[in-house]
């Protein structure tokens, strides 16, 4: 691979744009130091959350197979503010090691299917009461979706590496009952769910922000399952199979629009004041699982 595909394309130019941002967001806050006037805290508010962008697109990248050699190269002018242009040319990159890339978001993806059949299954059972809980699953399972399908579609995974990869959703569905019996010989069904709402995906969450500013926006045919259309039927064989001892299978709705405030403001607007009410998951609920063609998207940077 001696150039980078169109969707990594579209990462490296981010990363380099980014980079010449922070570049020049420190150059104006030194100059001012060196004038004697007081660098506002907003600055460093903004300034954090731009930086804490930056490097989570960094490790995205990576964890998505584009070579590191790549992302030095364009951070490194981008940090001389040379904004991207694709007529630059990019340094001879290294061998990447696509199978344990493949292999890392599989055990990510495994984790969601597993993940999306305890959330499938425990509110249907106990935990209807329970809508704060719930909400943080739902938040966890979305963070882990958006970020997954985005490594996958620049990854290019194909349809045959995600069906031996994670399945298909009639794979996640046909082993619903199979996968919460294993479940509850380790623990308690509850227990795992609960488990599941105070598990840390912040990374995963800011991963796909990241990647969604630098417009890998649109799932393709590979991706993993999308949990809105298969929690209800996996839920659907999990009641059927116990309906004879659960009296009420009415469940709740799936909460999707849970609030957690944080101080990172985009990139796509430079001189945007920071946001004390911007809402990461707000922004990942954005992501729509959209299906692309078969050719994919229009991803020219």
């Amino acid at each position: 691979m001696d150039k980078p595909t169109r969707a990594q394309a579209r990462v490296l130019k981010h990363l380099q744009n980014q980079s010449v941002e922070l570049h020049k967001m420190i150059a104006a806050a030194t100059e001012r130091t060196h004038t004697g006037e007081t660098v506002p805290q907003t600055w460093y508010e903004h300034f954090h959350g731009r930086a804490v962008l930056h490097e989570e697109l960094q490790r995205a990248a990576v964890a998505a197979g584009i070579p590191r050699t790549w992302i030095d190269h364009v951070k490194e002018r981008g940090e001389r503010n040379v904004r991207w242009r694709k007529e630059l040319y990019l340094r001879a990159p290294e061998p990447v090691d696509r199978p344990k890339r493949l292999a890392a978001l599989g055990a990510d993806v495994q984790r969601l299917r597993e993940w999306t059949t305890v959330h499938a299954a425990y509110p249907g059972i106990g935990g209807q009461s329970e809508a704060a809980t719930a909400s943080d699953v739902d938040r966890a399972l979305h963070a882990l979706w958006a970020r997954s399908a985005a490594v996958a579609h620049i990854l290019g995974v194909t349809r045959e590496e995600a069906e031996t990869l994670w399945g298909t959703t009639q794979n996640w569905v046909d082993t619903a009952n199979e996968t919460i019996a294993g479940i509850e010989r380790e623990q308690p069904l509850s227990q795992r769910w609960r488990d599941i709402a105070n598990a840390d995906t912040l990374a995963y969450a800011l991963q796909a922000v990241a990647l969604k500013h630098a417009g890998i926006t649109a799932a393709t045919p590979s991706a993993p399952p999308d949990t809105a259309e298969t929690i209800p039927r996996i839920r659907a064989v999990l009641n059927a199979a116990t309906a004879a001892s659960v009296v009420d299978t009415e469940t709740p709705r799936i909460q999707t629009n849970a609030a957690i405030e944080a101080a990172f403001p985009t990139f796509s607007d430079p001189i945007a004041e920071p946001n004390p009410h911007y809402n990461i998951w707000a922004e990942i609920d954005s992501v729509a699982p959209e299906f692309s063609s078969a050719a994919g998207p229009d991803l020219s940077p």
